[in-house]
């Protein structure tokens, strides 16, 4: 589709990308805030990725994409 992808959400970038998350996982005190926050950080992550590098003929519309996003 030539559409561009931005390099911290192509696939090569998941693994770096996903230490500061790790680490604020590891590290963080285990407070119902700091549970919520990285888990979101996490949900977040995770959505780019799948999103950029989604399929090009996905029938996926924003609409659907921000409700799945919502329900996770």
């Amino acid at each position: 589709t030539d559409e561009y992808i931005p390099r911290i959400m192509r696939m090569c970038a998941y693994a770096p990308m996903s230490i500061p998350t790790l680490f604020g996982f590891i590290l963080s005190k285990p407070t119902t805030f700091n549970i919520v926050f990285w888990q979101w950080a996490n949900q977040t992550l995770s959505a780019g990725m799948n999103y950029s590098n989604r399929s090009a003929s996905s029938s996926l519309d924003a609409k659907g994409i921000a409700a799945a996003y919502t329900a996770a």
